[in-house]
């Protein structure tokens, strides 16, 4: 009752209704003739050939940010479908995706799951006890250290272990993911250094978690000399 421009805010609220129902027809009149091969969306077609140069390299792995659960989906259904050769998987807060069937080990969750299968050198070698496994593949005279109680296998001897005494262990290494989507569920607390490339497909609004993105890839005990990271900017 206090507002003296009532009819000015409500112009402004009807000229809003009205931009938005345009917005809203153009991406309805864009997505129909996406869907139909008579419109190619750049943004992801850049994206894909920054990935198809990435599956040509000795490190296969990248990881794909992108703010939004929706656009995750959708570049992980695109990427599959223009690829379907692809070993792709994606990760948001609601879902777990991936192009390769994996029996999971009992009491696991599908999310920690395509993460083992993206860094298996990280996320399985580095983060898990191992010790029993190389016990019974006849290495405790060679690799292990009784001063220090210390393993010292190499991860090539680790994955020779697993082939020869865990086949469910060896199940989900058979799956390996080479390219991972994601939101900001995995841009914090995650060891990721199996890859050597991030690429944000979006900015985030706070730089910070750029940083954060980043630093899924570059950490301590990376095996990686290099470490990349690739930025989608908004054009003109």
């Amino acid at each position: 009752a206090k507002m003296v421009r009532i009819h000015d805010f409500r112009k402004g609220l009807e000229a809003d209704v009205q931009a938005l129902n345009e917005f809203y027809t153009n991406l309805a009149k864009f997505e129909e003739k996406f869907n139909a091969g008579e419109l190619k969306d750049d943004k992801l077609t850049r994206l894909i050939e920054i990935l198809e140069a990435k599956q040509s390299k000795p490190n296969k792995k990248a990881i794909v940010f992108t703010t939004f659960g929706d656009t995750a989906q959708y570049l992980y259904d695109q990427i599959h479908k223009a690829h379907p050769e692809w070993r792709i998987a994606c990760v948001t807060g609601q879902t777990a995706l991936s192009s390769q069937p994996c029996d999971m080990k009992k009491g696991q969750k599908e999310f920690l799951n395509v993460l083992q299968r993206f860094a298996p050198r990280a996320k399985l070698f580095h983060e898990l006890d191992w010790g029993d496994l190389y016990v019974d593949a006849g290495l405790k005279e060679t690799c292990y250290d009784p001063d220090a109680k210390k393993w010292n296998v190499s991860y090539e001897k680790w994955r020779d272990a697993i082939g020869m005494l865990d086949p469910d262990w060896q199940k989900v290494l058979d799956a390996e993911v080479d390219i991972l989507i994601a939101t900001d569920c995995l841009s914090e607390g995650q060891n990721l250094q199996d890859s050597d490339l991030v690429i944000n497909y979006d900015i985030h609004w706070n730089p910070v978690r750029l940083i954060q993105r980043f630093g899924r890839i570059d950490r301590i005990g990376s095996a990686n000399k290099v470490v990349q990271a690739v930025n989608f900017w908004p054009t003109k």
